[in-house]
Order: C-alpha cells, then structure tokens, then sequence
C-alpha cells in the first residue's frame, strides 16, 4: 500500500496521482484482478467483462476538491452468465461519493453550520447535502425531542429570571 492510499484511507486499492491544479487534486485508483463471489449463484469468477471509469468526490484536501477517478472491474460469472461490479470498501453502490465524505457531511452539523456553509466546507452541491441527510438514521422519538426543547425553554426561563427583581421573579 502507498501513501496516497494511506492518506485517502483507501485500504484495498492502489492510488496514482494523476493531476493537480488550482481547484482540484485528481486521483487514479485501481485494483488487481481476483476471483470474486457471483451475488445470484455464489460462485467465484476471475472472468472480467469490461472495465468503466467512476468519477468519485472525496473529502477536499488543502481546500481543493479532491476527485478520484475509479476503474470499475465488471465480471462475468460462467455459471449463471450475469455480469456484477467489484465491490468497494470505501465508496458505496450507485454513489459518486466515498464514505467518507458522507461522514465528513453528517460531522460538519456538530459545529451547528447550515447547509449552505456544509455544502461549501465539502464543495458539493446543497441537494447533495439534502440527500445525506435523508439518509441519517436520527434515532431520537417524538417524546424526547419534546423533552429536550421543554429542558433547553426551562433553562432560558431560569436565565431570564436571575435578572429580574424579587417581586418580578414570582410571575415568572
């Protein structure tokens, strides 16, 4: 493994640089052929079909967006005849961004940015910023939500009330 997939926490591929210029830093990533497991008959092929390359969004680095280009293995399994891509640790299906510009999206909102800025830290678009928040799990309920904002009021009240009057302090 190199530094540059080291760096772009890309484990199971090799990374070439392939061009740097004002805006963008571009990356070559590829892997070497072996047999993997047909998804309909779970049988091993090494018989590649063709090959396709993927434009994939990463995490901006040095405040440059940051492109990887990825070329998809596809392969051809004899024994049921369907064609199936090579999977990926670090980007997921029918997606042109890796994980971990995901987390990096659904990590900006503990600073409490909007979407606008977040979508301009990770230079995406606002609808892609939309999109992964779609698919956050938020595993907070109606009852303590309620409880939360009721707790965040209490506390505003109690503030409010330290600056008033005694006589004042009983109304409220």
């Amino acid at each position: 493994m190199n530094d540059l997939a080291k760096i772009l926490g890309i484990y199971d591929a090799k990374v070439k640089l392939k061009s740097i210029n004002d805006h963008t830093i571009s990356f070559y990533i590829y892997t070497d052929t072996k047999p993997h497991l047909c998804p309909h008959c779970n049988l091993y092929t090494s018989k590649v079909h063709d090959y396709r390359m993927q434009k994939i969004k990463d995490i901006p680095l040095h405040n440059k967006s940051c492109i990887l280009f990825l070329n998809k293995r596809r392969y051809h399994c004899s024994g049921c005849g369907k064609h199936f891509y090579e999977s990926y640790d670090f980007v997921s299906r029918y997606l042109h961004r890796t994980q971990r510009l995901t987390k990096f999206i659904a990590h900006s909102f503990y600073d409490l940015i909007n979407i606008k800025h977040a979508s301009i830290r990770a230079n995406i678009s606002t609808h892609t910023v939309y999109k992964v928040l779609g698919t956050l799990n938020n595993s907070s309920d109606r009852y303590h939500f309620i409880r939360q904002v009721y707790w965040a009021l209490e506390n505003v009240r109690k503030n409010v009330q330290k600056n008033m009057s005694k006589t004042l302090r009983r109304y409220y």
